[in-house]
């Protein structure tokens, strides 16, 4: 049987936490205003930030939010790469060979971002499992409020 919002709503706590980062979401959407490339980085945070909003709507888009998550994570990837193996000057401004610091470069930010991304959308999108459901529920969905031992 799927898991929709009727039988494994999202609890308050994970609401809360969904409502926070949607409201850090649309605020880097508006940071992004700036940037050279605005309307990829408007868009990506964007719909970020419309997917932790349907959960605190308790809308079920586990899925939507899995895929956006997947696609988050190879962006990051791929920045990480970029950062790490591209070109010399992403890693060491100045021909500085001493150290660095990934957040001076837009790509190692775009990193940055992207895992957040990733990593919020992962943690909203896993349900409780059934146990979690309080026994009211179960019994009117035809389950057994009484624990097999």
């Amino acid at each position: 049987m799927k898991n929709n919002e009727s039988d494994n709503p999202p609890g308050p706590i994970k609401r809360a936490f969904a409502l926070l980062f949607a409201g850090l979401f649309v605020w880097s959407a508006y940071l992004q205003l700036n940037d050279p490339d605005p309307v990829l980085w408007v868009l990506v945070y964007g719909i970020a930030a419309a997917l932790c909003f349907a959960c605190v709507l308790k809308r079920d888009l586990a899925t939507a939010m899995r895929v956006f998550a997947a696609f988050a994570l190879l962006g990051a990837a791929i920045s990480a790469f970029e950062v790490w193996f591209g070109e010399p000057r992403l890693m060491f401004p100045d021909n500085e060979m001493t150290g660095w610091v990934i957040v001076d470069t837009e790509e190692g930010r775009e990193m940055g971002g992207l895992a957040i991304i990733a990593i919020v959308l992962a943690l909203l999108s896993i349900n409780r499992p059934k146990s979690c459901i309080p026994h009211d529920s179960l019994e009117s969905t035809g389950g057994s409020s009484t624990r097999t031992q």
